[in-house]
């Protein structure tokens, strides 16, 4: 499954957040024709790759634009990696994008119900947890818990998140 292009976010948007694991990461540009509309997260950095930490917050922008997307392999690395924060500004999550974290239990989602995610294919298809462990949760604001149970994609994921 390749997830559809991200909704953009018109020009240069400044997104408050926090970059502390920036360096972590190698980005590229996300475009709307030719006009830029964000930042995907691509890959790890050397830096990344030896990052041995228990949690990772994902940038909130990358040269003064949000960080939207993020790649299906890009955390895959992060084996030790127990709690991952993705924050606000993220507009779309690719099937599998935890697989790897084989210690992940926790992902903070401070983003709303806008963010793109597939509809698992069949009992045995896990969509965006697929590759995840067992016993990993989403924890969610409060205020979106509403619209992820109501959500035409993500409700499809609700027995993952957090009571």
């Amino acid at each position: 499954f390749t997830a559809p292009e991200a909704p953009g976010l018109e020009g240069t948007v400044k997104v408050d957040g926090n970059n502390i694991h920036a360096s972590l990461f190698t980005y590229d540009y996300s475009k709307s024709g030719d006009t830029v509309v964000g930042a995907t997260i691509t890959g790890l950095t050397e830096e990344g790759k030896a990052f041995l930490e228990e949690e990772v917050i994902i940038p909130a922008t990358y040269e003064d634009y949000p960080v939207i997307i993020l790649s299906p392999d890009v955390l895959s690395g992060f084996t030790n990696l127990k709690k991952v924060t993705l924050g606000e500004n993220i507009r779309s999550l690719p099937d599998g994008v935890f697989s790897g974290c084989e210690k992940l239990m926790e992902i903070r989602a401070d983003f709303s119900s806008d963010c793109l995610v597939s509809i698992p294919g069949d009992a045995t298809e896990k969509g965006l947890m697929d590759g995840a462990p067992e016993g990993c949760l989403i924890y969610c604001k409060e205020e979106y818990r509403n619209d992820f149970l109501n959500h035409y994609t993500w409700q499809h994921y609700y027995k993952y998140f957090a009571k």
